[in-house]
């Protein structure tokens, strides 16, 4: 091989390292991401360790804590109340809305309007419902890996007692 053809050789050998290294990277899988827990409960359990962290790195008092406790309380109510307050307002403004479509349709429109608005209703209903279901799968999953984990812990502690 000559020179000559060494050096017309190189940027071919470039291309193919770089596609060949694209590619690598399309295959790779993506990192994995934190998952949100699934349950209110595991919610409430990080709430109060950052709840405790507060109070330890503000050093605050018996009743300073009580009233922390109290603020947030009311937070999560009032919350709450916000939400199904905005829920029901929602549900106003759709039916507003079908009220409107149906004002500008006739008779038959309106019939097949009806029919497939409650085919997509249904379809809701079941993915929501799917949903669900794999959300408690995910939580009975859960409390089986803490289960398992805390029988773990205990029989550790029986192994190293004896």
């Amino acid at each position: 091989m000559t020179i000559k053809s060494l050096i017309k050789s190189i940027p071919t050998a470039v291309l193919a390292f770089f596609v060949a290294f694209n590619l690598n990277a399309q295959t790779q899988p993506a990192p994995a991401t934190k998952a949100k827990p699934a349950t209110s409960e595991s919610a409430k359990t990080r709430q109060g360790a950052s709840d405790d962290d507060l109070a330890k790195e503000l050093n605050l008092t018996k009743e300073q804590k009580e009233a922390f406790k109290k603020a947030d309380n009311d937070f999560r109510n009032k919350s709450k109340a916000l939400k199904k307050e905005q829920k029901a307002e929602m549900e106003k403004l759709r039916e507003e809305r079908k009220r409107a479509h149906k004002a500008n349709l006739n008779a038959e429109q309106a019939k097949k309007y009806d029919e497939v608005m409650a085919r997509r209703d249904a379809k809701h209903q079941e993915k929501h419902a799917r949903k669900a279901e794999k959300k408690e799968v995910k939580s009975a999953k859960k409390v089986e890996k803490r289960e398992r984990k805390s029988e773990n812990k205990a029989i550790k502690e029986e192994l190293k007692k004896q």
